[in-house]
């Protein structure tokens, strides 16, 4: 007998578990042969689930599992010594061990950033690939997931609309939504390779007031004005979504800057309205004209000065105060407020491994970074913050790539910032007495903490704990 077929009749189970009897009318089940293509864990998994009413018999599935292997990894379950394997986990970890590089590398949650429905796509197409490279994602954060599938429809899909006006909770309600108006897009479809007339089918047309309303034929729906007038207005924006709270942090300068271990105390007030939140009425201007600054944006602002120019927007549904708008700066930059203030976890932050220089030549380690949908005045972009623990008196940094998503420009000169919308260039205005009433506050918190000797004027203020 050759050493090869000596080999594969060699038992490589401990004298225990090949002395275990077989249970009695035994039937192997259906498993799928491993290929040494896919991942060992999933196809462990698979064998588990297949083998559940015999899960308690160690021995079982100790004798059984080389049933389910391929040429392969039959081959190299045969070169496993003699009595080497005692239980059916050392088995499997061998056998994850010797295939480790068939491993399946989960994609991060930024990859979902690049999809986007095609022209002439259908929901039903664009929904496949979505789902499809969703389901080679680790576990990350559902809202993101959500988010990045809204961002990804066209401006005027019906879907998106709706999207925006009530967010789904989670993956169960979005799958639900996207359902539905697949169904929809089904029905509009079929309806228009028939050829059928309203006129012909009362339901057809019942039905066409219903994809009217989904958003599905605009194109061939005339408004109220349009009927009147022959021509169209201006297309108002989506009201945005209820907020979720809002961040802001509050400088009040301690008793003893000694004793405690953060700059500030981080609010997150869930609130029906805010009163600092952009007027649901606010005018903006609807000519579409090159963006550009004049003496008329310096009213209403304190001349001279050198505040920063420092804004409010939404951050993954809550308000977020604090923001600076810096064009010397190369990232999108999120602090530890933020961090903490939109509940996020260690687990939703990627890997990022470029370090940061700072102003002065200090090199910062980032701990990750993360995408989060950032919204001004309606207009949206997904945004990656870089995430750091330095401190900073501010809750967050808009930098050159926020700016150039947007298509922004800023003026600290005339504290504003103007970025142009599909309803025409809008202007937000930033905050002087924000920035001042800080930098007092800063000025108090340094004179106090020099007066008790817990502040240090190399190191700054104390900083926060690890995020």
């Amino acid at each position: 007998m050759s050493r090869a077929l000596r080999r594969a009749v060699r038992s490589p189970f401990s004298a225990d578990i090949e002395r275990a009897p077989m249970p009695d009318r035994f039937t192997r089940p259906p498993f799928s042969s491993y290929d040494e293509k896919t991942d060992p864990v999933e196809h462990v998994s698979h064998y588990i689930q297949m083998m559940s009413l015999h899960s308690h018999n160690d021995a079982l599935m100790c004798k059984v599992f080389s049933s389910s292997l391929g040429p392969t990894a039959l081959r190299w379950f045969n070169r496993l010594r003699k009595g080497f394997v005692h239980s059916f986990a050392e088995l499997i970890q061998e056998f994850g061990i010797r295939f480790v590089m068939c491993s399946r590398v989960p994609q991060p949650v930024d990859t979902l950033l690049s999809m986007k429905m095609r022209i002439g796509e259908t929901l039903r197409s664009y929904a496949s690939r979505y789902w499809e490279l969703y389901n080679e994602i680790g576990e990350g954060n559902e809202k993101i997931a959500i988010s990045t599938f809204r961002m990804g429809l066209p401006k005027e899909s019906g879907l998106r609309e709706s999207l925006t006006k009530k967010p789904p909770e989670d993956m169960r309600q979005l799958m639900t939504h996207i359902e539905k108006y697949k169904r929809l897009e089904d029905d509009w479809m079929q309806s228009k390779d028939k050829g059928h007339t309203t006129e012909q089918c009362r339901v057809l047309k019942d039905h066409l007031g219903q994809l009217a309303k989904a958003g599905y034929i605009k194109e061939f729906v005339l408004g109220e004005e349009d009927r009147g007038t022959g021509q169209g207005a201006a297309k108002r924006g989506n009201p945005l979504p209820p907020l979720l709270g809002v961040i802001e942090v509050i400088h009040a300068p301690p008793r003893s800057l000694a004793s405690v271990t953060r700059k500030g105390v981080l609010n997150v007030v869930t609130k029906e309205r805010s009163s600092d939140a952009p007027p649901a009425g606010k005018k903006i201007k609807l000519a579409q004209e090159p963006i550009s600054f004049g003496d008329n944006d310096l009213e209403g602002t304190a001349q001279l000065h050198d505040d920063a120019l420092v804004v409010t927007a939404r951050v993954g549904g809550f308000l977020v105060k604090r923001m600076m708008i810096d064009q010397g700066s190369g990232a999108d930059v999120m602090y530890p407020d933020l961090y903490r203030g939109l509940g996020l976890k260690s687990g939703d932050v990627s890997k990022y491994n470029t370090p940061l220089v700072e102003f002065d030549g200090k090199v910062v380690i980032p701990e990750g970074q993360i995408s989060m949908p950032v919204n001004m005045e309606g207009k949206e972009v997904m945004v990656t913050f870089i995430v750091v623990t330095s401190f900073s008196q501010y809750i967050a940094i808009l930098g050159r790539p926020w700016i150039h998503a947007m298509g922004a420009m800023p003026s600290i000169l005339h504290v504003k910032v103007k970025f142009p919308t599909e309803h025409g260039i809008v202007v937000v205005k930033g905050s002087q007495q924000t920035t001042r009433q800080y930098l007092i506050a800063m000025v108090n918190q340094r004179k106090e903490g020099t007066d008790q000797g817990g502040y240090d004027q190399q190191k700054g203020p104390p900083q926060g704990g690890p995020l």
